[in-house]
């Protein structure tokens, strides 16, 4: 039988209904799958997208709650196929297809992380035509975007705990319980033992922590700060479809989930940086990385081939002025080259020269003509011989690093 124990972020009223049907039916591990009640584990694709079935209640061992309440998802499964989803190429989004009252605390946090991993991947959406409270809102949050229909259930950010205590039924029927136990916390909570004050104040503390932690993760998740993401909670309150987008727990609201596709593929590809980066932070880091590393990549590409084209000309020029010019000249004409030209400027000298050396020399050109172009075509630093310390590859990085700072910004 069930914990009764366990921690739950479940819509009150389901936890209620699944508690009586517990009390009534003897657990049976595999009625679940066998009678079809729970969801197989498998996404289908339509048009690119995954869609991936989360229904009633959600566990890490949903099998005998699918017979009590229904129909249940396994933790396990929904991880499984966002990590498949996300690595499959005949998928373009993945969308979380939910109708969920929640379900145990233990499982959720994790799926939900495993959740916002696959949205890095892929964009990750999040829809509901019925419920999507508790833990499966926690999963929902998850996701880049979130859309329901007006009558949906949206909300109930809460924890609950049901503890039963029989001792009034026992000393009916004449029976006692005598309870040994080690440690003062061992026994809080049994159902044939009156409860403390100092156990009821054990337990709401544990619900206050993992409230704590749900609101912290749908802060993270939505791009909101804490006091806001309690703010969205009001006390574990259930809002419509309507009423939940006008308090930020949802994106928008839609007559069907191909209508919401549709528009959070458009509006997830016009997404703007601020949205992003205050969305979607996670997501933001990695595009601004990439975005760098290809803007770096990309500009030291172009410098390469620049300087190629300015070797090739150098050559070029300094093959003519071999033909026309003494030693000494030829290395104060290579000084000002190295300190002073890029590819343009040498471009131009060159045209001076003429096109080749043997055109350059039959045309009689002079040393002097070869200084007065070269002064004419170089900065007063670089005809002064003046060497500013600076490598070429002391400049690529400068350049790099500028376009990277920008990006950063």
């Amino acid at each position: 039988m069930i914990n009764t124990h366990d921690l739950w972020a479940m819509e009150h009223k389901a936890l209620s209904s699944l508690l009586a049907s517990m009390s009534v039916m003897q657990p049976d591990p595999e009625a679940g799958r066998r009678d079809g009640l729970m969801e197989p584990g498998e996404y289908t694709v339509s048009n690119g997208v995954a869609v991936i079935p989360i229904r009633g209640v959600l566990s890490v061992n949903p099998s005998y709650y699918g017979k009590l309440f229904g129909y249940a998802t396994a933790f396990a499964d929904i991880r499984t196929m966002a990590a498949e989803a996300a690595q499959d190429p005949a998928v373009e989004a993945i969308i979380l297809n939910i109708d969920s009252p929640g379900g145990t605390v233990a499982g959720t946090q994790e799926t939900a992380a495993a959740l916002r991993a696959a949205g890095k991947q892929k964009p990750l959406y999040a829809w509901t035509s019925g419920n999507m409270t508790s833990a499966a809102y926690w999963l929902a949050s998850a996701a880049q975007r979130i859309g329901s229909v007006e009558t949906a259930q949206i909300g109930s950010i809460g924890v609950i705990a049901t503890m039963m205590e029989m001792t009034k039924m026992a000393k009916k029927a004449g029976v006692k319980f005598n309870i040994i136990k080690t440690g003062q916390w061992k026994a809080a909570g049994h159902p044939f033992k009156a409860m403390t004050s100092d156990e009821r104040d054990y337990f709401q503390e544990r619900v206050d922590e993992v409230l704590t932690i749900f609101i912290r993760d749908v802060a993270r998740y939505r791009g909101v700060d804490e006091e806001q993401a309690a703010m969205m909670s009001d006390d574990a309150r259930v809002y419509l479809g309507r009423l939940a987008l006008d308090v930020g727990l949802i994106d928008s609201v839609h007559t069907n989930m191909d209508d919401f596709i549709i528009i959070a593929n458009k509006e997830n590809k016009a997404m703007d940086i601020k949205e992003l980066k205050g969305k979607h932070p996670e997501l933001y880091d990695a595009v601004k990385t990439k975005g760098a590393e290809a803007a770096i990549a990309e500009v030291s590409e172009k410098l390469e081939r620049a300087e190629a084209r300015v070797q090739a000309a150098e050559e070029r020029v300094m093959a003519i002025v071999d033909q026309v010019a003494d030693e000494a000249t030829i290395e104060k004409i290579r000084v000002i080259m190295e300190t002073g030209l890029d590819a343009e400027k040498i471009e131009r000298l060159q045209a001076v020269f003429g096109g080749s050396s043997e055109e350059s020399a039959a045309a009689g050109t002079t040393q002097q003509q070869i200084l007065e172009a070269l002064q004419k075509l170089t900065p007063p630093a670089a005809q002064d011989g003046g060497d500013s310390g600076e490598t070429d590859d002391d400049k690529r990085r400068a350049k790099a690093k500028a376009i990277a700072d920008r990006a950063n910004r």
